[in-house]
């Protein structure tokens, strides 16, 4: 999400819409993802911003986790 980071943003509203339950947003220059979750008709009802030193874990496969330092550096 370098070059397209609010056309991504912007996404997450179409994505909730159409019912995707997870949507990461990757953002390197500040090293971090965005997790957006509970998605309904009026958009998401989650947005969890995560730093480098922590750990995304996915609520649709539990089993699915990622220290965001591994892929930030």
């Amino acid at each position: 999400a370098i070059s397209t980071q609010q056309r991504d943003r912007s996404k997450a509203a179409i994505y909730a819409e159409a019912g995707v339950k997870e949507y990461w947003l990757v953002e390197p220059d500040s090293r971090s993802v965005i997790l957006y979750q509970s998605p309904g008709a009026a958009g998401n009802g989650s947005q969890t911003t995560f730093s480098a030193d922590q750990e995304v874990r996915s609520s649709i496969f539990p089993a699915f986790g990622l220290q965001l330092g591994t892929l930030l550096t």
